[in-house]
C-alpha cells in the first residue's frame, strides 16, 4: 500500500489560518473566556477580549519565532500573517482605558489610562510590553498577585480574604 502524500502547507497557508482562525473566534466572542466574567461585572468585557486578541496574537508569533528561530521558514509564516493583521486592525479604533491600580508586595502601583486609539497601535505597545516580560524583569514583579482597588472598577463582586478585608484591594 503507498503512503498518501499530503501536499506542504506554505508559511502563507499556516499565517492565513491562523488568522482566519483568530477572526472567527473573535466574532465568536472567544469562547475560551466566556464564563471568565461574570454577568454582573463591571469590567469592560470588550475591553478584556481585546487584550484576549492581543494575548493571542503574541502566542502566535512567539510560538512561530521559539520553534523556527532565524530561518527563511519564519519568515515565511510570520509576514504574511502581519500583513493580515495589520490591514485587519490599523483602521479599527478601541476604546480608552482608565486608570488601574495593582497591589504588589502591599504596595499600590498605578498602571496608566490609556486613551482611544488603533488597535493595531495599542497591540504594537503590547507586544513590546509581553517581549519585555520575556528578557527582563516587569516593574511590578514576578509572579506576583495582582489586586485592584474596588473603587477603581466600579464595584466588581469578588471572594475577599483577610487581606482584602482589610485593606480594601481585591485580588483578580
Amino acid at each position: 500500500m503507498l503512503p498518501l502524500l499530503k501536499p506542504k502547507m506554505s508559511g502563507a497557508d499556516i499565517a492565513l489560518g491562523f488568522y482566519d482562525h483568530l477572526r472567527k473566534n473573535r466574532a465568536e466572542g472567544f469562547s475560551k473566556a466566556r464564563d471568565i466574567l461574570p454577568t454582573t461585572t463591571a469590567i469592560n468585557s470588550n475591553a478584556v477580549l481585546e487584550e484576549w486578541l492581543y494575548l493571542e496574537i503574541f502566542s502566535f508569533d512567539f510560538s512561530v519565532y521559539l520553534a523556527l528561530r532565524k530561518t527563511p521558514a519564519k519568515a515565511a509564516v510570520l509576514t504574511p500573517f502581519w500583513q493580515h493583521v495589520e490591514a485587519w486592525l490599523q483602521d479599527e479604533q478601541v476604546a480608552a482605558l482608565p486608570e488601574r491600580f495593582a497591589v504588589v508586595a502591599c504596595d499600590p502601583h498605578p498602571i496608566p489610562a490609556e486613551r482611544s486609539e488603533l488597535s493595531y497601535a495599542r497591540l504594537l505597545r503590547r507586544l513590546q510590553e509581553y517581549t519585555s516580560s520575556v528578557t527582563s524583569p516587569h516593574q511590578l514583579g514576578p509572579n506576583s498577585d495582582v489586586f485592584f482597588r474596588e473603587d477603581s472598577v466600579k464595584g466588581i463582586n469578588v471572594l475577599s480574604d483577610n487581606i482584602e478585608r482589610d485593606s480594601g484591594w481585591r485580588r483578580y
